[in-house]
């Protein structure tokens, strides 16, 4: 089955032991309780594959390799940070087996992890271990940058929103007349307390001087 094309294939409960996979398309395959063990992986799309209750090629199940997903390929504590340093990256020149051995292909593994190297990267590229294995700090200025994003959403948006309902500056409501007052900054006429439509309204103090007055006869 070498290079086949089974998206979308019904390989529920298959008997896959020793199958020679090796480039094929499995996105979406329904391989739920398939025996995998033993098969070879190389370059194959797991992508959005069910793996459910399946024996992967080294024996364990998806809930197994999700528990540790470097078990095996990693023994010493150097290799095992700079492998989780390099998580999220998915080219043979920054992978996280790039960075743990320098590898740059599978065949540059040992003759026997490859079978489990294969399997990392199936497993890896397809999107079923963990999002994140990086060290903390690296976790902590991603949240850091997620931290202001929604610091931003829960503050600023809000505030943003309640500018909708707010009066034009220097206009206050009359609770009297329910009509719009103008504070002293806003000289232009509008209804005073009390007063009635169609009235003339005041208007602010003019600057002209007032009148001379005239000299008595």
């Amino acid at each position: 089955m070498g290079a086949a094309n089974l998206t979308e294939a019904d390989l529920g409960g298959a008997d896959l032991r020793g199958a020679d996979l090796n480039g094929a398309n499995l996105r979406e395959a329904d391989l739920s309780g398939a025996n995998m063990s033993g098969a070879h992986l190389r370059e194959v799309s797991l992508r959005r594959a069910d793996l459910r209750e399946a024996v992967l090629p080294d024996g364990r199940s998806l809930a197994e390799w999700r528990a540790d997903p470097l078990a095996g390929l990693c023994t010493e504590p150097e290799a095992v940070e700079r492998a989780r340093a390099a998580w999220g990256a998915h080219t043979w020149q920054d992978c996280p087996m790039h960075a743990a051995h320098g590898w740059v292909g599978i065949d540059d593994a040992p003759e026997d992890k490859r079978v489990l190297v294969a399997t990392f990267v199936a497993l890896f590229d397809g999107g079923h271990l963990a999002d994140d294995l990086r060290p903390a700090q690296k976790r902590a200025m991603k949240g850091e940058r997620f931290g202001c994003v929604q610091a931003y959403r829960e503050m600023a948006l809000p505030m943003l929103r309640s500018l909708r309902f707010m009066k034009p500056p220097g206009v206050v409501t009359d609770p009297l007349s329910c009509s719009l007052v103008p504070t002293p900054r806003l000289q232009h006429p509008r209804l005073r307390c009390g007063s009635q439509a169609g009235s003339t309204p005041s208007r602010s103090p003019s600057n002209t001087p007032p009148p001379t007055p005239q000299a008595a006869e």
